[in-house]
């Protein structure tokens, strides 16, 4: 289904044919719809619920593919039903405004991929399975202040810039294969307070700078940038400093409880590095 019904204000409620299985703007800008029907079919949906700012609770539990915007301005959004999902794409979840309220998207337990910016602003969102999860993009979780689970990450190899940035109630997470991470990547997660960072080669900067980290050992890390790990007021032991010749400006700058670091491979000292 095309974009019939898109712009429609008076629409609450709709019953969707079951023989339809996908959706592409249809419901766009209807913002007085509060209820669809028969969407458990439905295999994909494309912007289809854009500005639908009314929707609380929908069924897409066959749904393999979630596009652009399909929920953005969703601003009483609590509730999706995902069983199904391969792929997210960008700005599922934000756009015009963020979906302030959404609370749960279900099993997405086996989605492959997720776009930037899919859940930024997502700050009811508490938990998300990511055990299938290859790649995310940029600020994918970014202001999802309330998130505090995302489940198995262990075949993200690179996390993008801001992509759980101040996620402030995020408590671990498994970097074990991650290779690169992008400049703030966990900037504000202050409940993480350890990582494996094992096969790490790349990080950039202030990727996780105000976290809770206690302890890192950076042995993987080639290239490290500047503010890494800024305003780390827990950080107390640093080891691994061999493959790193230069320590950049402010990569331990406010990390006020360090107290044991080698540096004696280390052959210059940026700016406020301590």
């Amino acid at each position: 289904m095309g974009s019939v019904f898109s712009g429609n204000k008076i629409i609450e409620k709709v019953i969707i044919p079951k023989t339809v299985t996908s959706l592409s703007s249809t419901f766009q800008d209807c913002s007085a719809l509060s209820e669809v029907v028969n969407t458990s079919q439905l295999k994909t949906v494309n912007y289809a619920f854009y500005n639908c700012s009314s929707l609380k609770t929908i069924d897409l539990s066959s749904c393999e593919i979630l596009g652009y915007s399909s929920f953005g301005g969703c601003s009483q959004l609590e509730n999706v039903v995902l069983k199904a999902c391969k792929r997210i794409e960008d700005n599922v979840f934000s756009g015009n405004s963020s979906c302030l309220k959404l609370k749960t998207v279900g099993d997405i337990s086996h989605c492959e991929s997720i776009g930037g910016w899919a859940f930024q602003g997502c700050s009811s969102l508490t938990s998300v399975d990511l055990s299938s999860c290859k790649t995310i993009g940029s600020s994918s979780f970014s202001g999802c202040s309330a998130l505090e689970s995302v489940g198995s990450t262990k075949l993200l190899t690179n996390i993008p810039e801001s992509a759980f940035y101040g996620c402030s109630n995020l408590q671990n997470i498994d970097l074990s294969n991650c290779t690169s991470i992008g400049s703030s990547a966990f900037y504000g997660c202050s409940k993480i307070k350890h990582l494996n960072l094992d096969k790490c080669t790349y990080i950039s900067r202030y990727a996780f700078a105000y976290c809770g980290i206690e302890e890192i050992n950076l042995s993987s890390t080639k290239t490290i940038e500047d503010y890494v790990f800024n305003g780390c007021s827990s950080l107390t032991k640093v080891t691994g400093l061999k493959l790193i010749k230069s320590l950049p400006a402010g990569i331990f700058y406010n990390c006020y409880k360090l107290s044991s670091i080698d540096l004696s491979e280390i052959e210059s000292l940026g700016a406020n590095c301590m």
